[in-house]
């Protein structure tokens, strides 16, 4: 089983992403670094485990006033054997050329996508190299309702975002995440939100989930180095 770390930005900063409530994230407290500044806790993450993906979520552009695509192009620039998946609430091909001109595997998340033909737009303008995401907030689907009743559309990788799950400490949305595996059939998704600790893992892991997209776990040392390389190795 593959885990991402997950870093939020806000404001430049690190922030600690909870229930999905943006307007109320602070910045992150973590057992692996004393701060929030962007490079100190990507260099802690990585002194943790030799991640090669990490999930980052523009939250300044998703909320449409402003964007860290600076500084995500600082994290190209001084970590080059990091992936980076970006959620910064793509909306038109001209924001997806310019992410995909440095490198960057582009998310696509339904809470940004008004209807399946803009979708489509966008995934052809992504060569389909892309990754979506199903984003859930409040327990309902956010985006074209065609994304959720059949897998025609899928990329090869979808995440299942439960945007009420993260950082609550909850456990993940198994039931949803049985639901859309089924739908998935031999697609690849990834669980986000929610996750605890390995047993949470294991099971995930059960019901078919290829990968997590995990942040408060790793700060609060609840997946801790040997989780993680048990995840990687033996899931």
């Amino acid at each position: 089983m593959e885990i991402i770390p997950v870093i939020d930005l806000l404001n430049g900063q690190v922030v600690h992403a909870k229930l999905g409530d943006r307007q109320n994230y602070k910045p992150i407290c973590s057992s692996l670094c004393k701060s929030s500044k962007i490079s100190e806790v990507i260099e802690s993450i990585k002194n943790l485990y030799a991640f090669t993906n990490i999930y980052v979520a523009d939250i300044d552009a998703i909320q449409e006033k402003g964007s860290h695509l600076k500084e995500i192009s600082e994290i190209r620039r001084n970590w080059p054997d990091i992936n980076i998946w970006l959620d910064a609430g793509v909306t038109t091909s001209k924001h997806i050329i310019e992410l995909q001109d440095q490198g960057i595997n582009i998310v696509l998340g339904t809470e940004s996508i008004i209807n399946l033909s803009q979708y489509s737009e966008l995934a052809s303008a992504s060569e389909n190299d892309h990754i979506l995401s199903l984003d859930f907030r409040n327990n309902a689907y956010t985006g074209p309702i065609e994304l959720v009743e059949t897998n025609n559309h899928w990329p090869n990788l979808t995440i299942i975002m439960s945007l009420n799950k993260v950082g609550s400490n909850e456990g993940p949305d198994l039931h949803r995440l049985k639901e859309l595996k089924i739908i998935a059939q031999k697609r690849r998704i990834y669980a986000a939100g929610g996750i605890r600790d390995l047993n949470d893992l294991k099971k995930l892991k059960s019901i078919g989930v290829h990968g997590v997209l995990i942040a408060s776990s790793l700060h609060n040392g609840m997946i801790n180095a040997k989780d993680i390389h048990f995840a990687f190795n033996q899931l």
